[in-house]
């Protein structure tokens, strides 16, 4: 093997490493994973200098310009100098790695990240769920560690597989190319390995005890199974009218019972069981209630500060719980709109990339992800690795597998 060749397998393990908590675990606490995002950055520029000429980076440049004046306006911001020079480097490092893995003569690579990122959500799947039946609750308390002893004593439970609360609500952008594979194989074996490894996704979204990420998942997997392959934009745009037409039809007693089907399937109890009586209740009672009325509170702190100045925001500390909402109340349209075109140009020449039979399901990905960036705070390094590498990379290989099996 060439140095060149173990160079590219090395790079495609540096940015499993850095997305599963599993392997960035590891490193020590005092080393921080992001120092690594410089290293990928520079691999960029050696191996995939066309990216630093697409609009994508252009729209990086400009949105953390705003950033830094951010920073130097005022008293209290999103990201101080540091962290956002951790997230310009951090972006760069994720939004290119694609434009690497989709190339065609990357197929073993590919291959290397498939496989190995496909165990590694079986394994701290399975592992989650072990270590939330040993301390319930325990994948969420991690967004509340504070002390250096709570750092070492989550590190322990990461490196032996419990997922992280941030991770958990990437991980149904993952959702629809694997019920692609199962709808696709032909085998029963294969059939089973990967609604096993769908149901797993479900799990893992459920023991994080996160309701977003969780109805997340469930609505990837249904819409996954509505569509088909060879179905059309067209056909496709249909689907998701007609949920819009028929979801404000649906009455309070029937919404309100399908959250009791949920709460009922899902056993009654836990975080995400607060959440939907939360739902139910202000239902009943027209008006915000619970963990919905605190969600909703933070929503409003952002959207203030807004319309207090909407082309530059208002430079304070927002509600914390929406990237789109926070970014639009920190920074404005001005700071929000590279934001968001980089996002939503990225997704396009992914989509372009991929083959007519994969879009549809690309979309479902697409949709997840830039709900949960809508809905929750989410961590924008999780949601982009798996929306701008992982996805692809498991359409094209699925895909390649499929042509393997025919051509046989």
């Amino acid at each position: 093997m060439s140095f060149k060749k173990l160079f590219f397998y090395l790079y495609a393990a540096l940015v499993v490493m850095l997305t599963w908590p599993l392997f960035a675990a590891w490193i020590p606490v005092f080393v921080k994973s992001w120092y690594w995002y410089p290293v990928g950055v520079i691999f960029g520029f050696l191996f995939i200098s066309e990216y630093f000429k697409t609009r994508q980076f252009v729209y990086i440049l400009w949105y953390i310009v705003v950033v830094y004046l951010n920073c130097f306006m005022g008293d209290k911001y999103i990201y101080d100098p540091i962290a956002a020079t951790t997230r310009f480097l951090g972006l760069i490092f994720i939004t290119s790695a694609p434009l690497f893995f989709i190339q065609p003569n990357k197929e073993r690579v590919r291959y290397f990240f498939y496989i190995f990122f496909l165990i590694l959500l079986i394994a701290v799947s399975i592992a989650s769920y072990y270590w939330n039946t040993q301390f319930p609750n325990v994948i969420r308390d991690d967004i509340t560690i504070t002390g250096s002893d709570e750092v070492y004593e989550f590190a322990y439970l990461y490196r032996f597989g419990l997922t992280r609360y941030q991770f958990a609500h990437a991980v149904p952008i993952i959702i629809p190319p694997l019920v692609m594979a199962y709808k696709i194989r032909k085998r029963i074996i294969e059939k089973v390995f990967f609604a096993f490894v769908v149901f797993l996704c479900l799990v893992h979204t459920y023991v994080s005890n996160s309701t977003t990420a969780f109805m997340m998942a469930v609505i990837a997997v249904l819409l996954s199974f509505m569509v088909s392959p060879n179905m059309t934009k067209k056909q496709t745009w249909r689907i998701v009218m007609l949920g819009v037409v028929l979801f404000p039809l649906l009455s309070e007693n029937v919404f309100s019972s399908i959250l009791g089907f949920i709460d009922w399937a899902t056993g009654s109890e836990g975080a995400i069981h607060d959440h939907i009586a939360d739902m139910q209740q202000s239902i009943v009672s027209k008006s915000t209630y619970g963990t919905v009325g605190a969600r909703q509170d933070r929503y409003a702190v952002s959207w203030q500060m807004f319309f207090q100045n909407p082309f530059i925001g208002t430079n304070d500390e927002t509600g914390n719980h929406s990237v789109f909402i926070d970014h639009l109340g920190s920074y404005g349209i001005i700071g929000f709109f590279p934001l968001f075109a980089f996002l939503w140009v990225e997704f396009k020449a992914i989509m372009k990339r991929l083959g007519a039979n994969n879009r549809v399901y690309y979309y479902i990905s697409g949709f997840c992800a830039f709900s949960l960036m809508a809905l929750k705070n989410a961590h924008i390094w999780d949601i982009n690795c798996f929306l701008f590498v992982a996805a692809p990379i498991f359409f094209l290989e699925i895909n390649r597998d499929i042509r393997q099996q025919n051509s046989f």
